[in-house]
């Protein structure tokens, strides 16, 4: 009898373990479920890096990213900031036997930033899928809005050519749509479809 009773202690102590070593944690509602992992990256020197409002991680020169495995299955907060920017945000849901992948966009803060505000009326604000490209639209009085280009990680903004662009990046309405290509954006209106090519190197559209 105490042989058996020693056996199950042995069994309620070992299979435990067994499968928290193995990748499976209990969720709130009770439930087993195999764990998952959080991949973040920070694309500035000595940013910090914070899950559900706990430090994790001082980024340098060498390691840019954090990684963070058996994770259980639900939603993380996480948060990324270095001074000198806006503070970087987002809810990622974690999924069983996933690795769920996030990369923080940096936004200075800086005088140019300030200048491209100062006396303009922000009415939307459009971020590139690789979240390097800013696209603000801003109203310009009388019915008519201007589409301005800025790259967060040079600080810079996109000059335009000529008039001709000027002209081409003007709506008459602020319901517009952007398809992001590479080096290039197409823009649509109510009354238009407009082209813009981005050169980075030359920092114009």
């Amino acid at each position: 009898m105490l042989f058996i009773a020693s056996a199950a202690i042995f069994v309620a102590a070992v299979v435990p373990l067994l499968m928290y070593t193995a990748g499976y944690r209990l969720t709130s509602e009770l439930k087993i479920t195999k764990t998952g992992g959080l991949f973040i990256t920070a694309p500035q020197v000595n940013s910090d890096i914070f899950v559900d409002n706990i430090f994790k991680k001082k980024t340098n020169f060498l390691q840019n990213n954090l990684f963070i495995q058996n994770l259980t299955p639900r939603s993380y907060s996480v948060l990324v900031a270095k001074e000198g920017y806006w503070p970087w945000f987002k809810k990622i849901e974690v999924e069983p036997k996933m690795v769920a992948e996030a990369r923080a966009f940096m936004v200075p803060q800086d005088p140019k930033w300030d200048i491209i505000a100062n006396g303009r009326k922000f009415v939307s604000i459009q971020i590139s899928p690789d979240q390097k490209t800013i696209a603000v639209l801003d109203e310009k009085g009388n019915g008519n809005y201007h589409l301005i280009f800025y790259l967060a990680e040079t600080n810079s903004i996109l000059a335009e050519d000529d008039g001709q662009t000027k002209s081409a990046l003007s709506f008459p309405s602020k319901n517009i749509n952007l398809l992001w290509l590479d080096n290039k954006t197409f823009v649509q209106s109510r009354t238009k479809i407009a082209e813009a090519a981005l050169d980075f190197e030359k920092k114009t559209v």
